[in-house]
């Protein structure tokens, strides 16, 4: 079996969205989201925190919104986590948010250039025949989200505590 990774990066299908793509948080990754959503052609609509933080703020020229508004001048869009948790409480929110909304959470590259995934498929074809099938189920998952930010291919590479 060869690896099987998804071809469409997340920034790609933001580009191709008819709704409007929103960012949910504030601080560098959402600096580096919007950098990229610059760069890649996508028009971001708005911006929003978690309730309680929201306080009438600006942040890179967006009225940083609730989440309870969003709700109500958005019934649908593409929101995309711009920043990283393991916080049960904050997890609990951005699936009940999955119910709503379609959730993208981006891998971004904590330093130096952000070079795609797929520019490295042979090696990761390498990589991948030298693990037992669990563990390429594992891999391929984790691949799959870094390319696409879809939460679903992260909690499947993932088990309980």
């Amino acid at each position: 079996m060869t690896l099987q990774l998804e071809t469409i990066e997340w920034f790609q299908a933001a580009a191709g969205q008819s709704r409007p793509v929103l960012l949910y948080g504030m601080g560098n990754g959402a600096e580096k989201i919007l950098r990229k959503c610059r760069d890649e052609g996508v028009a971001v609509s708005g911006l929003f925190a978690s309730d309680a933080f929201v306080r009438g703020q600006q942040f890179a020229g967006f009225k940083v919104k609730s989440y309870s508004q969003i709700r109500q001048e958005y019934p649908e869009a593409l929101v995309i986590i711009a920043f990283g948790t393991s916080d049960p409480t904050v997890l609990e929110r951005i699936t009940a948010m999955e119910q709503d909304y379609t959730v993208l959470a981006p891998d971004l590259a904590l330093f130096g250039e952000d070079r795609s995934i797929l520019s490295f498929e042979d090696e990761l074809e390498q990589a991948y025949h030298l693990y037992e099938p669990a563990s390429r189920a594992v891999y391929l998952n984790l691949l799959n989200y870094k390319i696409t930010g879809k939460l679903s291919y992260l909690r499947a590479a993932t088990s309980p505590k």
